[in-house]
């Protein structure tokens, strides 16, 4: 794959927006409805670890990250987190991010997951 434009950067890296509810080893009955939800997000889960296998050699890193439970829409109004908040801690993330964490799955506090 080319990844030319990445590689322009200043400091490349890659980081998607997950969920812990993508996780395998966990076992969260409030996503027990959201089938689809959570498949989509397992699925994504695998794309990082896939991509950051594939282009380690390119020094690029890839991550997933859990944003925690957010004020984000009007159904998460008791979310003990802002969006500000969600963000802040996850930029935080990014910016201090090196190879050696690629592959890994974060939440935005900086706990690590299990996939």
């Amino acid at each position: 794959m080319y990844w030319g434009l990445l590689r322009k950067g200043v400091s490349p890296k890659i980081a998607v927006i997950s969920s812990e509810a993508g996780s395998f080893q966990q076992k969260y009955d409030q996503y027990l409805k959201g089938y689809s939800y959570r498949v989509s997000k397992a699925a994504l889960n695998m794309s990082v670890l896939i991509l950051s296998t594939q282009i380690r050699g390119e020094g690029i890193p890839v991550i997933a990250l859990h944003p925690g439970w957010v004020r984000s829409h009007p159904r998460n109004k008791n979310a003990p987190l802002s969006p500000e908040e969600s963000v802040e801690g996850m930029l935080q993330i990014i910016d201090g991010l090196e190879l050696a964490k690629s592959g890994g799955f974060y939440r935005y506090d900086g706990k690590e997951l299990h996939w």
